[in-house]
């Protein structure tokens, strides 16, 4: 529990173990060399909180510790006031952190002492409305909605804490809890509620089919040529959708016209990267129209790393995220990137260009459980195998392919070449161009494996083989989703495969010819297939006819493969979902599987539970040493 964990770090400092200690020296005059004696059953010092102007938490360590001050300036929201050290409540798990490995005692201030039960006080009843509140016959006013017991949680949480993240698996309707968040506030407030809502462009027809289904009520979508978004800007609507595109480009003038109370950013992986041009509109637009409610939504906030969730934290609260840079400082593990100085010769930390700071590489993670502990009372998340016991489990299965001898020589030819490339390379680490040279070798690695057609070496594709004896054989009585990281695989496979009827998506499909498809996939039996772009078809879609998901290819991202597995396996789904991956052996398919492992382990870390995706894989390249790079392929 919340009060537990403040309690235990308060009153147990912790520390190293305790070492066998040297007998005494009572015949060693004073300053003589010998073993320094701690005595562990005391505290080697004290952390004193108090409160300064504006609710900060002043911080004074006694006696002064230099050492200390510098790894409590490493908290991402302390603050500086008048030559006095102070740090945001928020970062009080950070002190008792420190404080704890330092083998410090806290000593709180009655006004400090004050703030944190009242804050362990409304953790602990968000903790209750969360897990085992019941809300019988729950039903929000305006919503023709039947909600399960656990979103029904869902709404009254956000609605007693206003802002977070909803973050519960993809399939459990995030997209219905947030219809009851907002109607909820829209009745408290009199009847109408200014929302903007943002979603990658597959996903918003997606929202305006829920809006006219769930509520009855219209959602203006701002799509078309600029002359017909300003006029919808114009005039003010109750609800507003646009895809995260349309925003950057229109944010300005949106800002102008409509200063919503509430802000639902679905899919907020899209803008996990703080230097994106999505992150960084959407934080300058809520600074400027301050909505009281802001509720990012993703199955998959983590899609690399911890400070993937900073972006996210910051759209909820400023103050919470902290300092950008002091935030990864403090939960990611860095180095400085060593290379030659060809002007020199030397080996030393590579820097930036024009600068003395050091090039830095990410190592690894810490401190995990404190961010989990400071980010717990502000987000949600529920896995679909603890909150839909009617829904089964995936079944999972996997298809070895082996190449035929042109394939094969294909796929060895270009071993050859990134090898030879590779020999070029001085150091492990690659600037942006390097990773760029990298990426065109793995791509082409996974094509060559999908067809050699997309690679313009003839039209022999083992993959495509194996897949039109695999469709045979079951779309009688199943019908089958087929995802593909490549746009030209999945029209080699919408054209091989015809006599099925399949629906084609790729990012290629305009916003209102989307949702079409779904339905007619959904409704009419005719259509056996639906074949998509993992981009285009790994969000916001509900498929739930289907019960095959394919997955001929992979991305480096655990989260971009689950969310296409999750377009069939979620609420309404009544049947068995089987996952086939059809792999190629000995080829960078099967080295990606052992990517995935890896990176699972970590987000499973920090979630007990957008970088696009172009974006991750250049994230995982980067962070492959030289063996693994030429392993990889």
């Amino acid at each position: 529990m919340q009060e537990d964990l403040f309690r235990q770090s308060i009153s147990s400092p912790g520390g190293p173990a305790e070492p066998a200690r040297a007998a005494a020296r009572p015949w060693a005059p004073p300053g003589a060399a010998g073993p320094i004696l701690i005595d562990f059953s005391k505290p080697a010092g004290a952390f004193h909180l108090s409160i300064l102007e504006g609710g900060l938490l002043k911080v004074v360590v006694s006696p002064p510790n230099p050492e200390a001050y510098i790894e409590l300036s490493k908290l991402p929201t302390r603050q500086q006031r008048a030559g006095v050290f102070g740090a945001a409540f928020w970062d009080l798990s950070g002190i008792l952190s420190i404080a704890s490995s330092m083998r410090h005692e806290v000593v709180i201030d009655p006004p400090v002492q004050a703030m944190i039960d009242r804050w362990n006080k409304r953790c602990l009843e968000l903790e209750y409305v969360k897990n085992f509140a019941e809300f019988p016959d729950f039903h929000v006013p305006g919503l023709d909605i039947d909600f399960l017991d656990f979103q029904a949680r869902g709404v009254n949480y956000f609605v007693m804490q206003r802002s977070g993240l909803l973050g519960d698996q993809m399939g459990t309707g995030k997209s219905i809890q947030s219809l009851g968040i907002l109607f909820t506030h829209r009745q408290a407030l009199g009847g109408r509620i200014e929302t903007l809502i943002l979603a990658p462009t597959s996903v918003v027809g997606d929202w305006h089919a829920k809006f006219r289904r769930f509520a009855k009520t219209e959602i203006a979508v701002a799509d078309g040529t600029p002359a017909r978004r300003h006029k919808i800007y114009e005039s003010k609507p109750e609800f507003l959708a646009l895809s995260y595109d349309t925003f950057i480009r229109d944010a300005a003038e949106i800002v102008q016209h409509f200063r919503p109370q509430a802000i639902l950013a679905d899919e907020c992986q899209r803008f996990t990267n703080r230097k994106s041009k999505a992150a960084k509109t959407i934080h300058d637009f809520v600074d400027i129209a301050l909505p009281k409610f802001r509720i990012p939504i993703s199955g998959s906030p983590v899609a690399n790393r911890p400070d993937d969730l900073w972006p996210i934290l910051r759209l909820i609260n400023p103050d919470l995220a902290g300092f950008a840079t002091a935030f990864e400082n403090r939960y990611l593990v860095k180095k400085p990137i060593y290379g030659y100085d060809h002007k020199t010769g030397k080996l030393g930390p590579k820097t930036y260009p024009g600068g003395k700071a050091p090039i830095m590489k990410v190592e690894g993670y810490q401190n995990l459980d404190e961010l989990r502990m400071k980010i717990a009372p502000h987000m949600i998340r529920r896995l679909k195998k603890d909150v839909l016991k009617n829904l089964k489990e995936k079944w999972f299965e996997r298809v070895e392919i082996t190449l035929s001898a042109k394939e094969r020589k294909v796929y060895e030819d270009l071993q050859a070449r990134f090898a030879e490339f590779m020999a070029g390379v001085n150091s492990d680490d690659g600037d942006e161009e390097q990773i760029d040279n990298y990426l065109e070798f793995f791509t082409e690695a996974q094509q060559i494996c999908s067809s050699l057609a997309i690679v313009g070496k003839g039209d022999q594709s083992s993959k495509m083989d194996e897949l039109r004896e695999f469709v045979s054989e079951y779309a009688d009585d199943q019908k089958i989703l087929i995802f593909s990281r490549f746009k030209e695989m999945t029209k080699i496979v919408t054209h091989e495969l015809k006599s099925y009827h399949p629906l084609h998506l790729n990012g290629d499909i305009p916003q209102s010819k989307r949702q079409p498809l779904v339905d007619a996939f959904q409704d009419k039996e005719e259509h056996r297939l639906f074949v998509s772009t993992l981009k285009a078809g790994g969000v916001g879609l509900t498929l739930t006819a289907g019960t095959i998901v394919i997955r001929l290819d992979r991305w480096v991202s655990p989260a971009a493969n689950e969310q296409a597995v999750d377009r069939a396996h979620r609420i309404g789904q009544g049947k068995q979902v089987t996952v086939v991956d059809f792999i190629v052996k000995d080829s960078i398919e099967e080295r990606i599987l052992e990517i995935l492992n890896k990176k699972q382990k970590m987000i499973n870390s920090l979630m007990s539970s957008d970088d696009d995706e172009e974006t991750q894989e250049r994230k995982i390249i980067r962070s492959l040493r030289r063996g693994e790079l030429l392993n990889l392929i």
